[in-house]
């Protein structure tokens, strides 16, 4: 959600993103989520840590009811296979599974 920040996971829209991966990769099993919350941050009070770890579970299970959402509607997918149509060819076979050469292209 962003490297080193120490910022806990609060934009619905990148959490969204990451839940996709996640329900496509069948869940966290055997992971999970990490926050990385370290002492260097400006309140180091428990109870500000706690409210953080609460508000970016709260995001992290809307952005799950969003993913969901997202994949039965199906648009996403169709979006992303028409974008990539072009490779299901004879040719975008031989270079996807790596059957053809840069010189032979």
């Amino acid at each position: 959600m962003g490297w080193d920040t120490d910022q806990f996971p609060m934009d619905v829209k990148k959490c969204t993103l990451a839940m996709l991966v996640v329900l496509k990769q069948g869940g966290l099993a055997p992971g999970g989520l990490n926050f990385d919350c370290k002492v260097r941050r400006e309140s180091t009070d428990l109870e500000d840590f706690f409210i953080g770890h609460i508000g970016g579970m709260d995001c992290f299970a809307k952005a799950l009811r969003i993913a969901v959402q997202v994949i039965e509607d199906g648009t996403l997918d169709k979006m992303k296979a028409d974008r990539y149509k072009s490779w299901d060819n004879e040719t975008g076979s031989k270079v996807l599974n790596g059957d053809s050469s840069l010189e032979e292209m």
